[in-house]
């Protein structure tokens, strides 16, 4: 079915809000982290809480069954299909829709292998959103000279089934050098975008600054030169992202945004937003009793659980939903975020902000919507 309008163009736009707070201890504690057993950390929150939180994780990581089915009671918990705490952290960088179609890629490949496999997710954000151009699409159209890091979680989704990652490496060391070129980038373009402001009405007709700059940034001498300083894997990045690639080989991604969903939602109170997520809460729960995590694109604004004190600015973030609990005022549902730890519930009664649900299917896996 074709998706409306609106959720197309807000998955387009999509923006995440979020807070530097990476620092060389936050490295350790994240590459520690990716090294941990999932199962054994999983066992031992879920005894010591009732939903699942960040912890220290032991080390020595080994593959685990598959997760049982949900208990009575109306509860599912999916951390286990992880191999690291939910603690991940895309820095001041609008990369949560990367840190998102990774997760339900790993999770997926769990399942199927039950083994884990650590997709770097700033592989995934410099080659579909840097290197497509797509950060210069709106450079200054709106006043604001910043670079466009918003994307659908979808289409990375869709990029890692068709071309590939790499796998491990350094986010955090990445994040530094991307927000330092990211920082000169800005100051050029604004200072351009100055200039051009002056030019003559014939002059602007034929010249656009951001048509320009993104194909400079796009000529494959500047992706090759651009990739070795963010990323600097060396020359065996191909075959990696190869194997990549075919290890997803048969897996099939599943979109659902035909909901009702509209921006102005976010200014509901929540029992007029409950009356609107008949169709978010269908899908969240029939891939959740299916074992299977999704990522959700959803409108935070006015939510103080998230940060987002103002409710007339936009705020588009993309994380995942890994389980839920019923209570009596309904189900809960429990997110794996990308905020350094900072992972809130959300209630029935905010799922009409909700404006897109995607999921992946691994080979044998059967479709919910």
């Amino acid at each position: 079915m074709k998706p409306p309008r609106a959720a197309l163009i807000l998955g387009l736009l999509l923006s995440c809000p979020a807070g530097w707070a990476g620092t060389a201890d936050d490295a350790d504690d994240i590459i520690a982290g990716f090294r941990a057993s999932a199962h054994a950390a999983a066992e031992a929150a879920r005894k010591a809480r009732p939903r699942p939180q960040p912890q220290s994780a032991p080390a020595g990581v080994s593959p685990a069954s598959a997760p049982a089915p949900a208990a009575a009671g109306g509860k599912v918990d999916l951390l286990p299909q992880f191999a690291d705490p939910s603690t991940r952290d895309q820095s001041a960088i609008g990369a949560c829709h990367a840190f998102g179609s990774v997760a339900v890629l790993e999770a997926a490949h769990y399942r199927n292998y039950h083994s884990f496999i650590k997709i770097a997710e700033q592989d995934v954000f410099l080659r579909r959103t840097v290197l497509s151009g797509d950060v210069y699409s709106s450079f200054c159209a709106s006043g604001k000279c910043e670079m466009a890091e918003g994307n659908d979680a979808a289409g990375d989704i869709r990029f890692v089934l068709e071309h590939g990652a790499l796998t491990g490496g350094s986010y955090v060391k990445f994040a530094d050098r991307y927000v330092k070129y990211r920082g000169a980038e800005q100051k050029t373009m604004a200072g351009i975008q100055e200039d051009y402001e002056k030019f003559s009405w014939l002059e602007k007709r034929m010249y656009d600054p951001r048509a320009h700059w993104k194909a400079l940034s796009t000529e494959d001498n500047s992706k090759r030169i651009l990739t070795n300083m963010l990323e600097g894997r060396g020359s065996a990045e191909s075959a990696e992202r190869d194997a990549v690639q075919k290890k997803f080989a048969g897996f099939r991604l599943r979109t659902k945004s035909n909901f009702d969903f509209k921006p102005e939602y976010k200014a509901l109170p929540p029992k007029d937003c409950l009356a609107h997520a008949s169709g978010q809460r269908a899908a969240l729960k029939g891939e959740l009793d299916a074992r299977r995590p999704v990522c959700v694109s959803m409108s935070l604004s006015g939510l103080t659980a998230w940060g987002q004190t103002d409710q007339t600015r936009d705020a588009y973030h993309a994380f995942m939903i890994i389980g839920y609990d019923t209570t009596p005022a309904g189900l809960v549902f429990h997110t794996r975020n990308s905020w350094g730890g900072t992972n809130p519930d959300i209630p029935e009664s905010e799922l009409c902000r909700i404006f897109a649900v995607d999921s992946v299917l691994a080979p044998g896996e059967k479709e919910t919507f």
